[in-house]
């Protein structure tokens, strides 16, 4: 589970979190839907991974909001199982609504 806390400066942080084999999927399937047939423009194969853990940018000016308005903008990494060119997708613009309500 994703828990989200507040640290001493007053920023929220998301603590580490792996995306269940469901999430995984699920994620996988809207990626193919907004970004068919995927292949790595550098080495131009087309095993493209996905990484399954939730990221964040961190946040460079102290006004910058994700899109929910906080200080964290959850996204996945995807990455190509050959030469390693890495790609992050903002799980609000796949439609992918993190953290998951239980």
């Amino acid at each position: 589970m994703t828990e989200i806390v507040v640290g001493a400066s007053g920023f929220y942080h998301f603590q580490p979190s792996l995306l269940s084999t469901d999430q995984q999927a699920e994620i996988l399937a809207l990626l193919e839907k907004k970004v068919p047939n995927q292949r790595c423009e550098r080495c131009g194969h087309e095993e493209i991974g996905l990484n399954p853990n939730v990221v964040s940018p961190q946040f460079l000016g102290i006004d910058t909001r994700a899109p929910d308005g906080t200080l964290v903008h959850p996204m996945v990494m995807t990455i190509c199982r050959h030469c390693g060119n890495t790609h992050f997708f903002s799980l609000h613009y796949l439609g992918f609504s993190w953290p998951k309500a239980a």
